[in-house]
């Protein structure tokens, strides 16, 4: 999970107090001394659009939540938005920012270096694996129970396992674009490999 908290006040632009990554293994923390926006913290595409969330939300105490909401940046993908505004002080509010799902370096998400920069790919892997997994279980418990002459029982399961599906729709489509990625990506890696062992003609 990757977390942001800003503050907002009436009249100024958002700014950025911290961003959290939250794993199951470890908790990282980058804090902002100094006042930093939008603009001067993300890159320009994930700036533009943390913006344009805010400005469509009022002035007040509520929470938003967007599990569609997705943005794609090089080399990582942020899906999954819920924000919350609460009180602060000297009538500022506090915003706090959750994207539930990264594919990539979060290091892509920030204008400038902080550190985060690693190796994509295990953790590309390991998503794309867990992505499949999520996809593929639910359509083979469809699978299972597809046969004519089904009891009530059956029936009420492949119902209930249909509801399942549509209430998780969204995030169908957000693990099949990560495997999507993936392999795109993967095509791209094994391109860039081929072309280094490949030998320069000479003329």
């Amino acid at each position: 999970m990757f977390v942001l908290t800003l503050r907002w006040s009436p009249d100024q632009d958002p700014t950025v107090l911290s961003c959290d990554l939250i794993h199951r293994d470890f908790h990282n923390r980058i804090s902002f001394s100094k006042r930093a926006g939008l603009f001067d913290v993300f890159r320009p595409q994930l700036a533009r659009a943390l913006a344009e969330i805010i400005d469509s939300i009022q002035h007040k105490r509520q929470v938003l939540s967007q599990p569609d909401f997705q943005v794609d940046l090089p080399n990582l993908v942020l899906g999954g938005l819920r924000l919350l505004v609460s009180s602060a002080k000297d009538g500022a509010r506090q915003i706090i920012i959750r994207f539930k799902h990264f594919l990539g370096s979060l290091q892509d998400a920030f204008a400038v270096d902080i550190g985060l920069r690693s190796a994509v790919l295990p953790h590309r892997e390991r998503v794309a694996v867990e992505a499949l997994v999520d996809i593929v279980g639910p359509l083979l418990n469809l699978a299972d129970l597809r046969r004519p002459n089904l009891d009530e029982r059956e029936a009420m399961a492949v119902e209930k396992s249909l509801e399942e599906l549509a209430q998780n729709s969204y995030m169908l489509r957000f693990y099949t674009g990560l495997l999507v990625r993936y392999v795109n990506e993967c095509k791209a890696t094994g391109a860039r490999m081929t072309d280094a062992r490949t030998p320069a003609r000479l003329n």
